[in-house]
């Protein structure tokens, strides 16, 4: 066992001495590079400790401990930058994988209105299409049956709507001539009122009444005159009288009918437009249903049916049976499922249309990050498409799942992506950047600025503009790009940002070689 252990041991110190070797190998190649730029022979010498914070008069790297001081041709070479450290708020984000998928707002089979058969496909997938375009054509009975009905109801609607018209201007007439015979003008002068009025055979009932009613009372008054004279009995006198009376009630009687028999008249003819109406409009709602459009036509404006509202296109009006299937929208045709001359039943889907100037992001949320992710609809997400090098966008949260899936125990999330440029497609992988909480007043750097060694974080501060000494960190939570710094700084100090892992090999060769 002892034996054992021993190669164990020497197993080991072999493979860690080797991984040294070779990073030593690369430094001492890297600052040979350096030091031959700047004329001088690489060779880096150890200062006192009292002149550590310098470089020696030679002008080589000098490092001393955990400092590194670089020569100008090293610095040049390594091309390091530093940065602040800043103290502010830093926004923690959970990375989760998801898809790039149709926007279903924007995506939709468009099917058959009813059973017929295809008679015309006018588009291919790939086409670009205008809302309200014909995609395709066919021949359905059932559509035209629901259309000659309509038609129908409409000439119904139509005559009886004249008919109630002509009605309600008969009952105004006959009530105004009877108002003005109940008066008891001259003949002639009500005659002359009423000539060019529509008054169908009143005119004759109730003149012809009037005018008996006059004769009547015109003989009653000369039998009255002669009444003192004694020329005539008094048995005449009652007489006339009462023919006068009985022609003024035949008159009032005759207006009373006439009254009430054009307003039966005008009631009838407004329960026959009402009746018509409600035909139009019920045969109406089933062609709407059956070409499946969302509005239908108010009945009660008595026009034709264009030719968009009849389901068909304008130079195929006259073939009631023919319907045009339109795009709903502008997009592009993904899928045709049908050609011509194939059956089809009602609701098969034709084809299938997407715009895809917008995209939706679907990823999802597992159950152990619910408590941190804090997000809700509207807010912003940055999406990573790892296809497309890199390329960061900003999608907005369209909306977050209540439901958890039984079989990723994760709620999923829908986040909504401006694709005007076309650069995406659907099913492309891409990471969701979703932010977990803000803290405040934190210290952070560059995540790129933090290098480790034997478990051991720590960054590389500038002292001077060559001279950088190492600082050892406890990082938090890192944030997109930036770390944060639980202790070992102060703000203000400036870290290198850029050329951090440089001065890590250079450091460890040193000591070594120490």
């Amino acid at each position: 066992m002892k034996v054992l252990r021993k190669r164990k041991n020497v197993l080991i110190v072999s493979v860690v001495c080797g991984a040294v070797v070779a990073g030593a190998v690369v430094a001492s190649s890297y600052w040979k590079s350096g030091t031959e730029a700047d004329g001088t022979a690489g060779v880096v010498e150890t200062p006192p400790a009292e002149s550590s914070a310098a470089p020696a008069s030679g002008g080589n790297a000098q490092p001393a401990g955990n400092q590194v001081v670089l020569t100008d041709g090293q610095l040049a070479a390594a091309r390091i930058s530093a940065v602040p450290v800043e103290r502010g708020s830093l926004t923690h984000a959970h990375t989760v994988p998801g898809r790039v998928r149709y926007n279903d707002n924007r995506h939709v089979a468009v099917r058959t209105p009813a059973a017929g058969i295809v008679t015309e496909v006018l588009v291919k997938p790939g086409d670009r299409v205008e809302a309200g375009q014909i995609l395709a054509r066919l021949n359905s009975p059932e559509v035209g049956t629901a259309r000659a009905d309509v038609l129908k109801w409409q000439a119904e609607y139509e005559l009886a709507s004249k008919l109630l018209e002509r009605a309600d201007r008969l009952e105004q007439h006959v009530t105004a001539l009877t108002a003005e015979l109940r008066k008891g003008d001259d003949f002639e002068t009500v005659r002359e009122k009423f000539a060019d009025r529509e008054l169908r055979d009143w005119r004759s009932k109730l003149f012809g009444a009037y005018s008996r009613f006059l004769l009547a009372e015109s003989v009653n008054r000369s039998t009255r005159s002669l009444e003192s004279s004694g020329i005539l009995s008094g048995k005449t006198i009652l007489e006339r009288t009462g023919e006068q009376q009985s022609a003024q009630a035949s008159l009032l009687a005759a207006c009373e009918q006439a009254e009430i028999e054009v307003w039966q008249e005008r009631s009838r003819a407004e329960v026959s437009a009402g009746d018509a109406r409600r035909r139009l409009e019920i045969a109406r709602q089933h062609l709407a249903s059956l070409l499946m459009q969302r509005k239908v036509m108010d009945p009660t404006g008595g026009d034709p049916m264009s030719a968009g509202e009849m389901g068909a296109d304008d130079t195929h009006l006259e073939l009631l049976s023919q319907v045009a299937i339109v795009a709903p929208f502008s997009g592009t045709v993904e899928e045709r499922k049908f050609s011509a001359t194939e059956r089809v039943q009602p609701a098969d889907p034709l084809f299938v249309l997407a715009d895809t100037s917008s995209l939706w992001i679907e990823a999802s949320i597992r159950e152990q990050d619910w408590p941190a992710v804090e997000i809700s609809a509207g807010e912003p997400v940055r999406v990573t498409v790892p296809a497309l090098g890199g390329t960061e966008l900003l999608a907005k949260v369209y909306f977050v799942g209540r439901q958890v899936a039984e079989d990723t125990s994760a709620v999923p999330l829908m986040a909504e992506v401006d694709n005007s440029e076309g650069s995406l497609r659907p099913g492309l992988f891409v990471r969701v950047t979703l932010p977990v909480d803000t803290q405040s007043s934190v210290l952070s750097v560059p995540s790129s600025a933090v290098v480790q060694h034997d478990d051991q974080s720590f960054v590389f501060v500038q002292e001077g503009e060559k001279q950088f000494r190492r600082v050892d960190v406890e990082p938090g939570r890192a944030s997109g790009d930036r770390m944060e710094i639980l202790s070992g700084l102060e703000a203000g100090q400036r870290v290198v940002s850029t050329g951090a892992f440089i001065l890590k090999s250079r450091l460890l060769l040193e000591q070594e070689g120490e």
